[in-house]
């Protein structure tokens, strides 16, 4: 894993994190010793988890997921469904759902998740997300779901996050083994433009912004 300090550009350092996880479980192992507590016993105390099936319309063939996130901006699930051109916007809990749209669309059938929009991530006002096909940034307006600007990507996208403290947004392209970052506008909803690129060796995979730490993992 890439590990990141947001708002600088001096070091980037990969951390290995299974001796941190060996002795989280090592550590519970002695607490259900210390309590008598027999693994299979407490493993039983959970209740099984429920599960929903959540039909999207046009997913006939197949619509290709990738990226899927929550949103305490509009308070719904952000859900870009592929080939479709659109994305979903579920409230988890009444299941009911609309889309933001007017992206790429795809009529070829399959469930790879290479085709239009499959990577959203929100801000205030706005809504980022990018497009496979056209390789573009859009910036959507959360208020009226229409897409307000785009620019142009360098190369294929994967993830897009919104970086507050920064007031940018990084677009991950591991076939080209870096983050595109942009530059937002203080306008709402903003404009994007290029900044620079944060080059990760071996390409990143997914991307997660901890505001709280002033850490990207990718």
């Amino acid at each position: 894993m890439i590990e990141r300090a947001v708002g600088n550009d001096q070091m980037i350092h990969r951390t290995i994190h299974g001796a941190v996880i060996a002795g989280m479980f090592a550590a519970l192992a002695m607490l259900l010793c210390a309590q008598s507590i027999p693994v299979s016993a407490a493993s039983d105390k959970i209740p099984p988890m429920e599960s929903y099936e959540i039909p999207i319309v046009g997913g006939k063939g197949g619509v290709g997921f990738d990226d899927m996130g929550y949103s305490t901006d509009l308070a719904r699930v952000m859900a870009p469904a592929g080939r479709i051109g659109a994305i979903a916007l579920i409230d988890p809990f009444t299941l009911k759902f609309n889309w933001f749209s007017g992206f790429t669309r795809s009529l070829k059938p399959g469930i790879g998740h290479d085709d239009s929009v499959t990577s959203a991530s929100t801000g205030p006002g706005f809504m980022l997300a990018t497009d496979r096909t056209a390789r573009r940034l859009y910036v959507v307006n959360l208020r009226t779901g229409k897409i307000e600007n785009y620019a142009p990507l360098a190369g294929g996208p994967d993830y897009v996050r919104y970086v507050a403290p920064t007031q940018e947004a990084w677009v991950t392209e591991p076939e080209d083994s870096r983050i595109e970052v942009f530059s937002l506008s203080r306008h709402t909803p903003p404009v994007a433009t290029h900044s620079r690129f944060i080059e990760v060796p071996g390409g990143p995979e997914s991307l997660m912004i901890n505001v709280a730490e002033k850490r990207a993992y990718a």
